[in-house]
Formats: C-alpha cells, structure tokens, sequence
C-alpha cells in the first residue's frame, strides 16, 4: 500500500503535500513570533505586602517573614498592590492619585495618632486613587477608626467597601465630640462592614456625608474633602452594611446616593439635638431596599428626612417606624419635609412601601411649598401647610 509520502516527487499528490507543510510552517512562524501576553488579573493585583508594626526583622520587603513598619513604605513601592496588617497600625494613610490599593484589616485596628490633633489630612484613611477596604480575618474585628474628631474614611478617588468596622471614638472631656465615619466627595460602593457611632459622642455629625456641606466654596469647608468643581456629583452606592448611631446617612448637597441593601438603626440621642432619621437627604436618593429602624429614637422624624430642592424615590424596602413623632402621640410617618423655600421637590413612593407602613402616616410636611409627591397611581401637590401635621397618607 502506497501512501502520500512514497508518491512520486512530481506527482499532483506530492505537491499538495509540500504545500500543507509549507503553510504549517508559516503558521508556526508567526506563532513563536507573538509576545506572551502577562495575565491581566496578576498585573492589576500587584504584589502583597505586610505590615506590622512590632516587627523585630532588621532588614524589611514586606514579606510575611520581613514586613514592612508602616504602611507608607507599601505605598511607596509603584505597583498596584494589596497591603496586609499583621498588627495594630497607628498612622495616617494617603492613597495618592492613580495608585490601585487592596487594604485587608486581616482582624487588626488602623487609628490615627491621639497624642495630637493633626490636621494635615482629611482622615485616618485620605483616598484620592482607587482603594478597596477589606477584613479577611476569621473574627471579622478589622477596624478603621477615627480619634480626636478625626473622619475615619475621606475619599475623592474611587473606594469600595466590603468589609471591616468603622467607628470613632469621641474626644473627652465636657462636650465629647466625634467627626463623620466617611465622608465621601468622589465614588464609593460599600457592599459590607460596620459603621457604628460613638454612643458617648454629643455631635451631631452625620454617620456618612455623601457630597459637600459648601458646594460653591472656593477654599475647603470644614465639613468637605476637597472644593467641588462644576458638573462634579459625589455617587455613593450602598448594597449591604450595617449602620448604627443616634444620626443620619446624610446624603448632602450634589450628592447622589443609591440604597439597594443594608441595615440603619437609630439608637437613643443624649440630648434631643438631632432629628431621629434613619436618612437625610438634601439631593438625589433612590432605595430598592434595606432595612430602616428608628424606633429607639427619642426624638423620632421620619425613617426619611427630606429637604427642599431634593428628589427622592423609594420603591422598597422594610421599615420599622417610631410610634411617637416627635416625642409625642402621634406616629412617626415614612417621610418628613423640611420645605421652607418655593423650591421644586419630588417624592416618589411606590404603592407597596406605603402599603407596607400601615398605622403610619406616608408624610408629614413642614409648611411645604410646591412639593410633588406620587405615591403609587396618586399624586398630590402640598401647596402650604399652616402647621406641622400636615399629612397624606
């Protein structure tokens, strides 16, 4: 039996075989030319480097067996990388512009120094690149918290939450005091972690700011990370987490803050100064979910506290309402207005949440002005109300 290879040289058979091995060889060619292509999931992560504070190595690379002092020494390696404690950190921490940072708590406390009050950053955590805050630890104890009316997390950049426990601790002293938890001008996602005020704190600080407290400042506010330039909004998106305090989410001016999941819970003011919403919202608020409790409040509003200029749409969600507004009889509504300017508002409620809150007035409106509220397949325009109770349910 002959086969393709004893045809004869000049055989049709023959030739149509050194052809196939000629394009073989063309194909192969090219192949051992292309460059190999680094994976791109290993370039963005970068390298790992520890962290711990009592390290006892003489010589440091941020091994886990020779660890860095301080997390300013993993910063300053020029890679996207993932930093790792190894112990408690006292330190301010700058994420400069175009870095890529993975902090993982990994059960350990990050705090800034207390001997001082050091203004020289907006918070513990200064974010003006791309962070992403986690606790890989099996106790979940991983902390970022603020001292001596410092913010814990301060962000410009883009910063994604998905786990730890974020607190402050209040300054002592006649008038304890205690500054936001995050305070957020740039782009954030928490989608995990625990955001819990100082119960011994007298502020009346929000938990959160999303957006700027002096929006048309030339110089920066106190209250702001940095001077807002035109068209910039500050977007929060909120998809789990757990919010506790005697104060609000507050969702300020050029904000725009999505609620899809989570859990806010009011707890018992010291002093009455705060009005006992779960949120407050002066910009633009859209919620599909979460659960909302201020029940223990003792200067209960509503779940929502609204201002004028806003817009705010709720279309689910579980709500676990006060039965005393305001310290009184009458039960706290799903929504309060704070309407004293001629100022377009809009409310949007769907038929379900307001079916949901059954005993409980939808709204209650404060002399409101021009404020278009939808509930389900029913709107109603409230032109002016003479005193505090005015309600549509």
């Amino acid at each position: 039996m002959r086969t393709e290879m004893n045809k004869p040289a000049g055989s049709p058979g023959f030739k149509r075989l050194l052809a196939a091995i000629a394009v073989l060889a063309v194909a192969f060619a090219v192949f051992v030319a292309i460059p190999a292509i680094a994976d791109d999931s290993d370039a963005a992560e970068g390298k790992t480097y520890y962290v711990d504070a009592e390290t006892s190595a003489t010589t440091s690379d941020g091994t886990e067996s020779a660890p860095f002092k301080t997390i300013a020494e993993a910063l300053a390696k020029n890679d996207g990388s993932k930093i790792v404690l190894k112990s408690d950190i006292t330190e301010l921490v700058h994420i400069a512009e175009g870095k890529n940072v993975t902090i993982d708590l990994n059960g350990f406390t990050l705090q800034n120094p207390s001997d001082k009050n050091d203004k020289s950053q907006k918070g513990v955590i200064l974010n003006d690149g791309t962070l992403t805050i986690m606790d890989f630890s099996k106790d979940g104890n991983g902390t970022v918290n603020a001292v001596n009316r410092m913010v814990a997390v301060a962000n410009t950049g883009t910063l994604t939450i998905d786990g730890g426990n974020f607190t402050n601790t209040a300054t002592t002293g006649k008038d304890p005091y205690a500054n936001y938890i995050l305070n957020n001008n740039g782009i954030a996602t928490i989608n995990g972690g625990c955001f819990e005020f100082d119960s011994t704190s007298l502020t009346n600080s929000s938990i959160i700011k999303n957006g700027w407290n002096e929006p048309d400042a030339t110089t920066v506010d106190a209250n702001d990370v940095v001077v807002r330039s035109d068209g910039e909004i500050a977007r929060m998106t909120i998809n789990d987490g757990s919010f506790t305090g005697w104060t609000y989410i507050k969702n300020s001016y050029y904000g725009d803050m999505t609620i899809a999941g989570g859990t806010f819970t009011l707890e018992k003011e010291p002093d009455k100064s705060c009005d006992g919403a779960c949120i407050l919202n002066v910009s633009e608020l859209k919620v599909t979910g979460g659960t909302f409790d201020n029940t223990a409040s003792n200067n209960a509003s509503g779940i929502f506290w609204i201002y004028y200029g806003s817009t705010t749409e709720i279309t689910g969600g579980t709500f676990n309402i006060s039965d005393s507004y305001r310290c009184g009889k009458t039960a706290a509504p799903l929504v309060s207005i704070e309407q004293t300017e001629d100022i377009s508002t809009e409310i949007i409620i769907s038929q379900d949440v307001a079916n949901s809150v059954a005993g409980h007035p939808v709204l209650i409106s404060n002399c409101a002005i021009g404020t278009d509220v939808t509930v389900g397949d029913s709107s109603v325009n409230i032109i002016k109300s003479d005193t505090f109770k005015s309600t549509f349910t």
